[in-house]
């Protein structure tokens, strides 16, 4: 059970953890750690039970005998011996939440600041094309054949346990297992090492990928306040109102009863039909049948607007909230085309999505007075929250990176580019009865276009954002008069996408890939190429102000960040972190960057 040589202090120890499921706010906690090291060319691992099986679960159920699960001393022991060395571990942060949670008795230790590698990264900085998990990783460079995991699967499909509960698992079945996993860790990280020693990487972009972790990690730590009570009171408000329109309706409120209410019963031609043909029934469809004066129509629309609200956010955040009364997303640094998350190098979400918190003008077919999800966030007592975000951040770089000289000079001059287009494509003005109109209609032009949508795609996003419809042949004469107003995009368009077809990826800034996946479009090119650099922007921004301002970051939105900040402290914070975002953006993306801060709720 014991080692039989010790690694010295400089030797780096792979970690791993076996859970008892996926979030810590879920009640996950620790089970197995395991660990493994290199010495002389020869790898030791070892993995040991904290909380696996009999103590609290019904003994016919799992047949332990005897009791695997090490004592508590021997539990502070291993995380203290583990905090005195260099540790490397697969998916890090994950490991570094359930470390510091412990085991369902045992508290645990933050051991963030000594993590030296995360081969899941690495992994994905030298193979961007290949999945960046551990098994198929190790299965791809002859690390592991997977035997371990297929025994696991089969004890779990055969005893029919729920899904991450690895402390539900025998010992003799997990140990094999849990100890492969750090061999395998420890094991691709001398591989990746000594290709990075042979130049495949520079090592500076492993640094900040490993900081960027630290950070993300950080934040999660931190969370966000909310008030449970209050939201949970509207939410009993919105049942009952939405119980209150279920009784008006003539159907039960189901997506197939509504179907067969609308174009069976009433026998309407459908509004829009989905791509097998079928008519739609979504948010747009209802709308225009409201204002037709469908029976029913506005009821429902309501109706689904409210079980939206409720499931997403008044009754969805409450049902994650934090033993410690804070919500907190799970970033997803690593990403593949097929796990959804984001390709481009942007951060998505995984257990609840704090991407989204809808402002008021987000949220319709509420009540009159109802409060928004976003008013149920609040700092803690003396603190201040604040939301930081880069102006017009797309429109700015996308400019520079197309070289469009007429809006460059435009942001120069800091002018209003979404009113000068209206004028110029329009030939309106403020006076002009229809101007908020034709802004609108140029603000979706500028936001879109610069990306070379076509005039299908252009009509439905200015019909979700803006409420406005606009015929196919009006958006395409629309779309064509931009072109021409700003002609450098199209050009710029075509050329990333023929790059990117002839080499497989697109440079985005700081000499990042974003590679294309076999089969993928390349035609938004240029759009991942802007994306790419802002993803690589942010990174930078989070890393700078967690390092000149330590704990004030609790969450980050693409190109904004939320602070919660001492009162006293506030206003230098945030004019500290404007500057720090500005200067940087100005002088990454060669052209005016700013950055607007307001305090939580104020918009």
């Amino acid at each position: 059970m014991y080692p039989t040589q010790l690694p010295t202090l400089n030797t780096p120890i792979a970690v791993d953890t076996e859970t008892s499921g996926l979030y810590t706010d879920d009640g996950a906690t620790t089970c197995v750690v395991s660990v493994a090291w290199t010495i002389d060319g020869t790898t030791h691992a070892h993995a040991w039970p904290f909380n696996q099986g009999p103590r609290n679960q019904p003994q016919q159920t799992l047949q332990f005998e005897p009791d695997p699960n090490l004592p508590a001393h021997q539990w502070v022991a291993l995380i203290h011996w583990l905090s005195q060395h260099n540790l490397v571990m697969h998916n890090a942060k994950f490991d570094l939440h359930m470390l510091t949670t412990g085991t369902e008795h045992w508290p645990g230790l933050d051991l963030v600041d000594c993590v030296i590698w995360d081969t899941m990264i690495v992994n994905k900085e030298l193979d961007p094309l290949h999945p960046t998990g551990l098994k198929p990783t190790a299965k791809r460079l002859g690390l592991g054949d997977g035997t371990e995991q297929q025994q696991i699967r089969k004890y779990i499909e055969h005893h029919k346990l729920p899904a991450g509960r690895y402390d539900l698992i025998p010992w003799d079945v997990m140990e094999p297992y849990a100890t492969a996993d750090a061999e395998m860790t420890i094991e691709l990280y001398n591989l990746q090492t000594a290709r990075i020693a042979d130049g495949e990487l520079d090592p500076r972009m492993i640094e900040r990928e490993l900081e960027m972790m630290k950070t993300l990690y950080k934040i999660e730590q931190r969370g966000m306040a909310f008030d449970t009570d209050q939201c949970i009171r509207v939410a009993q408000n919105l049942m009952q109102h939405r119980t209150t329109i279920e009784n008006t309706l003539p159907f039960e409120p189901t997506p197939t009863a509504a179907r067969t209410y609308f174009y069976e019963t009433l026998n309407l031609e459908p509004y829009q039909l989905t791509d097998t043909g079928k008519p739609k029934l979504d948010e747009n469809a209802l709308r225009k049948m409201t204002q037709d004066g469908v029976p029913a129509a506005a009821q429902y629309l309501q109706h689904r607007k409210l079980t939206v609200a409720l499931d997403m956010w008044y009754l969805g955040y409450p049902n994650k909230i934090g033993n410690d009364g804070r919500l907190r997303t799970s970033y997803r640094q690593t990403k593949e085309h097929d796990t959804g998350g984001t390709v481009s190098g942007r951060f998505s979400v995984q257990r609840i999505n704090l991407q989204a918190i809808p402002h008021k003008s987000k949220l319709t077919g509420l009540p009159e007075g109802t409060p928004t999800p976003r008013q149920f966030f609040h700092p803690k007592p003396g603190y201040e929250l604040w939301e930081l975000d880069l102006q017009q951040a797309e429109l700015r770089v996308a400019a520079r990176m197309a070289n469009c000289t007429r809006m460059l000079q435009l942001i120069e001059q800091d002018a209003d580019l979404h009113s000068v287009t209206a004028r110029e494509l329009f030939g309106a003005t403020e006076s002009d009865p229809d101007w908020f109109k034709y802004r609108q209609i140029s603000k979706r032009g500028n936001f879109s276009l610069i990306f070379g949508v076509g005039p299908d795609t252009f009509r439905q996003t200015l019909e979700t954002q803006a409420g406005i419809e606009m015929q196919r042949s009006e958006a395409a004469d629309f779309i064509q008069a931009w072109r021409k107003l700003y002609p450098e995009y199209m050009t710029k368009i075509d050329l990333d996408s023929t790059y990117a077809d002839r080499n497989g990826y697109i440079p985005t800034i700081g000499g990042r890939r974003r590679w294309f996946y076999p089969g993928e479009y390349t035609h938004k090119a240029f759009n991942q190429r802007v994306q790419g650099a802002l993803a690589e922007f942010a990174k930078s921004w989070a890393i700078e102000t967690e390092k000149q301002h330590p704990n004030v970051l609790v969450l980050l939105v693409h190109d904004s960040e939320v602070l919660e900040i001492e009162q006293h402290q506030a206003r230098a914070t945030v004019d500290s972190v404007i500057n720090i975002g500005a200067e940087m953006g100005t002088r990454w993306f060669k052209v005016p960057m700013g950055v607007d801060a307001n305090r939580w709720g104020e918009h």
